[in-house]
């Protein structure tokens, strides 16, 4: 009958006790310690096979010397970040192995049967060692029948075992390995093949004093020997290989084993895939392998696969997080990380640039030193409060333009923030550039613009003036010259007017509005005499439940007045002049629902040089007019959170614009 097993487990963490419940074994106890006073009295007492230590347990950890000293034998297997300081330093200990705290059960369970059987030997070797001490027999006695010398603590594990320290380094891990299955099995002749992801083969990824063909070897996955291996999950020995009643299995291990020089290969599995295999020569002592000593290889066997898989692991995610960190560093967005605590943890080469300092100035201390601006949008975010608006500040340091966005990671706890970083330097310098330009551009149009408008009404009135003291009997002329200066005037009244309804338009009154009756309302405006006395056919289609709009309804009017007097002028002079205005229901680019007006008419279009200036105030190609219509139009729209569109060509000119809808309700039927 099997002696049960204790596995003491200093830790507090609920999933890690879950897991070891997985993977545990019938006759293995797990049992709970929190202080370093509960390690020592359930050592006393169950003679545990070995400590798993969380290292976050301060209290035990910070005492692990003391407690090396008082159980040296003891197995210790540490639970923790790969390569963490806490690892690193309890390495000094010759760790029986350490797994990262995210382990799965498959992975427990490899450990905790090293575990057992690891036990299980030292408790063998403790027997053989009483049964020697009292063999010793007094002088008159027959000696007893030679016993065996007692078998230490497997020194295969213990030498594959040492190579963990080199985990960061994979290739010269492996040669620690080969180094100690040589040590250990007094062979001269080890060597190693693992899959090489790169050709996609397995090859001999280190070895000693191997034949010189064996270097060459390579083997596909779908290797015979590769598969069989893969099949049959068990070493191979120069018996076996002799006996397999299949004669192309024995063929083919046979010749694997010459190709090697090799008197034992085991291979190398885990969650059902081939890692690889080891092989050993003959011993220097000549003696042939026993059946322990291939138990204690198929032991190491289950333990290299083991270190195997998280090396190899281990290498992929530092190669992961060194291409990580080169692309962050690339970007151009500055990148910085800041812990829970506040303490900056990444500083990326672009944040470097945008804040003027260097790494060693910023990374591991406290978010402060970048600024107190920056310092108070962390804060707030890593108490979960919302961050101040800011769109740019000013760097002080390097009179640079910064925008950030903060956000927060750990799922269910606060582990810290990431803030992006925007350099607006650029993009402010050329946004005042282009400022500075439109603003030129602006009052050259205006001057431009009120030249031309204003001129031609001062040349008439002065013509006339000038004629008055010559002509000032004739009535005919002197009427006429009172008509014309009236109507000049108000003329020049009216572009004042209309530049300062521009400069300063009416406070727009909101509600809910039907824009059929807006658009009613324009065709009334452009059309006194209504749409069938106009010298151009009016097409109008509504639909019959239109949504409502929120806006102000003496403001859209205008804004379709506008439109429908530059197709009425576009339209001059064109054969089959026709307007067609629609309202119909849409949805917008995330299925939001809108409320879509086109005004259409096939009339000479707009000139493609011309289509991107429709929008600038004072630009005009009329003999009359300020050209404000359509720069009124596009603050309209934008002041009711709409979109305009012109679409011009050969064909006519259709201006489509998109409000969005008020409220589920709908306008009713036609108005």
């Amino acid at each position: 009958m099997n002696r049960p097993i204790t596995l003491l487990v200093a830790s507090t963490d609920d999933r890690l006790f879950r897991v070891l419940g997985a993977a545990r074994f019938p006759d293995l106890v797990v049992e709970p310690v929190l202080t370093y006073a509960d390690v020592l009295r359930r050592q006393e007492l169950d003679e545990p096979a070995a400590l798993v230590l969380d290292v976050t347990s301060d209290e035990v950890y910070r005492r692990m010397d003391a407690w090396r000293t008082r159980f040296p034998d003891t197995p210790l297997i540490p639970v923790g970040p790969p390569r963490s300081d806490r690892i690193l330093a309890l390495d000094r200990f010759n760790l029986f192995a350490a797994l990262d705290a995210g382990a799965d059960v498959q992975a427990w369970q490899r450990l905790l049967r090293l575990v057992e059987r690891d036990y299980r030997h030292r408790h063998e070797a403790q027997r053989w060692k009483e049964r020697a001490a009292a063999s010793v027999q007094p002088e008159a006695v027959a000696p007893l029948p030679e016993i065996a010398p007692p078998r230490a603590t497997p020194s295969i594990i213990a030498h594959v075992a040492a190579a963990f320290r080199h985990f960061e380094h994979l290739d010269l891990m492996l040669d620690r390995v080969v180094e100690g299955l040589a040590t250990a099995a007094h062979t001269t002749r080890v060597g190693l093949f693992t899959f090489d992801e790169t050709v996609g083969q397995y090859r001999m990824s280190a070895g000693q004093r191997t034949l010189r063909e064996t270097a060459g070897l390579r083997y596909a996955a779908d290797d015979p020997l590769s598969r069989w291996f893969e099949r049959h999950a068990h070493m191979v020995t120069r018996t076996m290989a002799g006996q397999l009643p299949d004669a192309d299995q024995r063929r083919l291990l046979t010749r694997a084993l010459e190709e090697c020089g090799a008197e034992v290969m085991v291979p190398l599995q885990t969650h059902g895939r081939l890692l690889g295999w080891f092989f050993i020569g003959y011993r220097a002592t000549g003696q042939p392998y026993d059946v322990h000593d291939l138990e204690e290889l198929s032991l190491a066997a289950d333990y290299l696969s083991m270190l195997l898989e998280n090396a190899t692991l281990y290498r992929e995610v530092a190669m992961q997080k060194s291409l990580a960190e080169t692309l962050l560093h690339a970007l151009p967005t500055g990148i910085i990380a800041v812990d829970g605590h506040g303490v900056v943890r990444w500083f990326s080469t672009a944040a470097q640039r945008m804040f003027d300092r260097a790494p060693g100035d910023v990374t591991g201390k406290a978010v402060e030193a970048l600024g107190p601006r920056f310092a108070d949008i962390i804060r707030r975010a890593l108490q979960g409060q919302p961050a101040p608006s800011v769109r740019a500040w000013e760097e002080p340091v390097s009179r640079r333009f910064l925008q950030i966005e903060v956000q927060a990671f750990g799922a269910g706890q606060q582990l810290g923030v990431v803030a992006v970083i925007q350099d607006l330097t650029s993009v402010r310098r050329f946004q005042e550039k282009q400022a500075q330009v439109e603003r030129t551009a602006f009052w050259t149009d205006l001057a431009a613009g009120l030249s031309h408008e204003i001129r031609n009404p001062l040349v008439t009135i002065n013509t006339f003036a000038q004629l008055l003291p010559e002509r000032y009997q004739d009535e005919e002329f002197r009427s006429e010259f009172s008509t014309l200066v009236t109507r000049e005037v108000a003329r020049l009244d009216g572009i004042i007017n209309q530049i300062n309804d521009f400069a300063h338009p009416a406070e727009l009154v909101q509600g809910r509005v039907d824009v059929r009756q807006s658009l009613q309302a324009a065709l009334r405006r452009v059309f006194p005499q209504g749409p069938e006395a106009a010298s151009v056919q009016v097409s109008s289609r509504f639909d019959g439940n239109l949504p409502l709009v929120r806006g102000d309804d003496r403001s859209l009017a205008e804004c379709f007045t506008h439109l429908l007097q530059n197709a009425v002028e576009a339209l001059a002079g064109c054969p089959g002049p026709l307007i067609t205005c629609t309202a119909r229901a849409a949805a917008g680019p995330g299925n939001e629902p809108l409320v879509e007006v086109a005004i259409q008419d096939n009339g000479r279009g707009i000139p493609a040089e011309v289509l991107d200036k429709v929008y600038s105030p004072f630009y005009t190609t009329k003999a009359r007019g300020m050209g404000l219509g359509l720069p009124i139009v596009k603050r309209t729209v934008v002041d009711h959170n709409g979109r305009l569109s012109i679409d011009s060509g050969d064909h006519g000119t259709n201006v489509v614009i998109q409000l969005p809808v008020a409220e589920e309700s709908t306008a009713g039927g036609q108005p």
